[in-house]
């Protein structure tokens, strides 16, 4: 049997998380999802995903905080998936990720479902999670 990745999907808007767990889990992708900054940590501790999508902008924490918490015990791949646009926040910025964010805030589902959006976002998880 094969062993499907795990892919941790740290997103508070519930329309984007939607979307990101439905695309990845048509494509064979195994999904955890957690709303706020607290509950990532700990399911990235109890779950060990293999890739983590990350908003940087939660209700309870930073992104950031996460991430350079994260980063001092693992090297846990990471897709930073944010609206900021502050040079010194873009980790690993995915332009494409980024976008989901864009087309949210402007209330364009359309686009945000669109064939191309969701084979931009499985081209930049496929691109980042290690090779076995």
């Amino acid at each position: 049997m094969e062993t499907k990745d795990k892919i941790l999907i740290v997103e508070d808007d519930d329309t984007i998380a939607a979307f990101l767990v439905a695309v990845l889990n048509a494509n064979g992708f195994d999904t955890i999802r957690a709303g706020m900054g607290r509950e990532a940590v700990s399911l990235i501790s109890s779950h060990c995903p293999d890739l983590v999508l990350l908003d940087l902008s939660l209700p309870d924490m930073d992104g950031m905080d996460i991430l350079s918490g994260l980063r001092k015990w693992s090297t846990l791949p990471v897709i930073v998936v944010s609206a900021r646009g502050r040079e010194r926040d873009k980790v690993i910025a995915s332009r494409t990720l980024a976008e989901i964010k864009r087309c949210e805030s402007r209330k364009s589902s359309a686009e945000l479902r669109s064939p191309e959006m969701q084979r931009r976002i499985l081209q930049a998880v496929a691109a980042t999670l290690p090779k076995e």
